[in-house]
């Protein structure tokens, strides 16, 4: 339905600014479709709201890429990325010009110059990105219906890399992930533990193999409570890795922690050739990473994923208009997105959890960046997100 609205506002919007018939509009946006019932780029979404906008405006008569916007503001997007980098250094710059002009002299006005650079900087990019963010249209990405579920082409897996710390650990992260299967039963979606032992200054600790079994255990309880459709499959795997000698830290630990666990699981899924050694432990067929995998989404320990939140994410990454495409020469993505990262948001506490720290952190008058964040101003203005956490 957001897709769709978007469309519809978009035909509007041109219609009004064109003095054309919305019907003639969507007419030529049919007629510029290779075929009106495929989607080959993106559909009737690639002309209205993605990057065949231009050539639809010019097939209609109109000049330039955003006829639809004011001829002001499109001279401001031309210039976005270096206005957006002035307007906080020209307030910094305003500050000091104060303090060396009319604020103290000696000692206190080195002090103070300091403390502007510190501070100053920050508050102005705050304001800045708080006045852009009521001026600027939020950017929403297009996403598919899926009203039947996910498909076979839309197979999934949801990883949560931990730490197999001790047996009330591995009990929490078997129940931890069994709560996203039941808040998200999709199909053709797997659940995986991506663990690791901790730390240790010898390749093999006392409690390993009884954490391990533990941890396995625990896998194949949940695949005989929530078999698979196919037999040949199981619903929730482990993916463990051993420990190896890391020179830099003077420690037996995995590959990388987190970043190497994730990066090694992703070229597994790439490359799917059981000839190349695999990272993970052989643990029979509880700790297969299965074939066709082609979205993946990571999860900490402690993050919950709300009903459908499954869904919604494979919608927007299997959109035409989001799915990467790569430069066949830097093998850069140049469109579309190869990560996308949702709002998180701290959910509210129980009563015993209330904490002061938390209570300052977290609550709306807090600097959570997680809660205090209504708008990615980056993804807004500039069609890129940045990361966070």
């Amino acid at each position: 339905d957001l897709t769709r609205d978007q469309c519809t506002h978009a035909i509007e919007r041109i219609a009004q600014r064109l003095r054309r018939p919305e019907l003639e509009i969507a007419c030529t946006v049919l007629q510029m479709s290779p075929d009106a019932g495929e989607a080959v780029i993106g559909g009737p979404a690639y002309w209205l709201i993605g990057g065949g906008r231009p050539e639809l405006i010019k097939a209609l008569g109109g000049r330039g890429a955003a006829t639809d916007a004011p001829s002001w503001l499109r001279a401001l997007q031309l210039v976005r990325g270096p206005l957006y980098a002035a307007l906080p250094l020209t307030g910094t710059l305003m500050l000091l010009a104060f303090i060396f002009g009319a604020g103290p002299s000696g000692g206190l006005q080195w002090a103070a110059l300091v403390l502007t650079l510190l501070v100053g900087f920050e508050c102005l990019i705050t304001v800045v990105n708080r006045v852009l963010s009521e001026a600027i249209r939020v950017h929403r990405l297009p996403r598919l219906a899926l009203a039947q579920g996910l498909e076979e082409v839309h197979r999934t897996m949801v990883v949560v890399p931990c730490m197999l710390t001790s047996l009330k650990a591995v009990h929490e992260l078997a129940q931890g992930i069994e709560r996203h299967y039941l808040a998200n039963p999709e199909k053709h979606t797997r659940f995986a533990l991506l663990s690791d032992w901790r730390d240790a200054r010898e390749q093999h600790a006392a409690e390993d193999d009884e954490l391990l079994a533990a941890a396995k255990q625990a896998i194949k309880s949940l695949n005989q409570r929530y078999p698979q459709e196919a037999p040949d499959s199981n619903r929730f795997a482990l993916l463990h890795r051993e420990r190896i000698w890391c020179e830099s830290e003077g420690i037996w630990m995995g590959w990388e922690r987190k970043r190497g666990k994730l990066e090694q699981l992703l070229k597994v899924l790439a490359e799917e050739n059981p000839e190349n050694p695999s990272p993970f432990l052989d643990l029979g067929p509880h700790s297969q990473t299965g074939s066709g995998v082609r979205y993946l989404i990571t999860l900490d320990s402690d993050t919950e994923m709300p009903p459908r939140t499954l869904r919604e994410m494979v919608s927007i990454a299997a959109h035409p208009l989001n799915r990467p495409r790569l430069d066949p020469t830097t093998h850069r993505v140049v469109a579309g997105y190869g990560i996308l990262q949702p709002r998180i948001a701290a959910p509210l506490p129980r009563r015993r959890e209330v904490t002061a720290f938390g209570w300052l952190f977290s609550a709306p008058w807090g600097f959570d960046l997680y809660n205090a964040g209504s708008s990615e101003i980056y993804q807004d203005l500039f069609a890129q997100g940045s990361f966070s956490g």
